[in-house]
Order: C-alpha cells, then structure tokens, then sequence
C-alpha cells in the first residue's frame, strides 16, 4: 500500500564574515537533517515551517532569502507501507543564533560550514537540497 505525508520546513542560514551557516538537527529517529515537521490544522506552508522551526530548535526566522521555497522528495517504508514523502523548505535567516533544543524529538542542533553540512546530513536529497541552497547563495554573491 502507497500512502503519502508532507512536511514543512526552514533551512536555517546565519553568516560570519560572508560565510553561510546551516542549522542541523540530529533527530531520535537518527538521521541529521534540517527542521522540519507537519502542518496543523488550518495552517500554511510557511506558518507550519516557522513554528516547527521554533518548536524543535527555539529560533526564529528573521527573513526569508529566496521568494521561492524548495521541495524535497522521498520514499521510505513504515510498518509495511511505502510512504512517499515530500518536504516544502524555506531558506531564511535566523534572528538569534543560540537554538534551544527540544529533546523529545532532537537529540542535539548545531551550525555547520557547508563542507561540514554536507558531510553530517544524513540522506542524499538533503545532501541535494544543501549543495543547491549554496549554489544559490553563491549566485546572489553571499559566499
């Protein structure tokens, strides 16, 4: 049986000196990626991306950096089902750079250079996601 789940999330970006920063979590379930979760009850994309980010690391979106949000795919098994999974990200700035993590559902959080990034995230569509949003960067001339 096929079913299918979508998440919303913030890729969260600080800078020192130029240089991007990205803001992972290492969730119980074991993987490193970025904060995410489902939406509630008549609640948007972007609203659900926000408060999830708040819920599980305590920080804050100061702005976004791109208009358009980016969307991750993915299928994986669960109790004999095959669930295909899609993820709505928004990259955006972070007001405070101190994350508060919530331990029921996050092991730790931390802030990681891009090489670094790519080398903690867990599976090879964030890993994607990650190489794409510093392209991006880079193309705005933030390196």
């Amino acid at each position: 049986m096929k079913m299918t789940s979508e998440s919303f999330g913030i890729i969260p970006i600080r800078f020192e000196n130029g240089i991007p920063f990205f803001f992972l979590v290492h969730h119980r379930t074991g993987f490193t990626g970025f904060p995410k979760g489902h939406a509630e009850p008549n609640e948007g994309p972007f609203q659900a991306a926000v408060r999830e980010l708040k819920e599980e690391t305590g920080l804050e979106v100061e702005k976004l950096l791109f208009d358009m949000p980016l969307v991750e795919h993915y299928t994986y098994l669960q109790g004999g089902a095959e669930i295909e999974k899609s993820v709505t990200y928004y990259v955006a700035s972070i007001k405070e750079h101190d994350a508060r993590i919530d331990p029921k559902e996050i092991v730790e959080g931390f802030w990681a250079n891009y090489s670094e990034a790519i080398h903690k995230i867990t599976f090879k569509e964030s890993i994607e996601l990650c190489r794409q949003v510093n392209r991006l960067l880079r193309s705005l001339g933030e390196k």
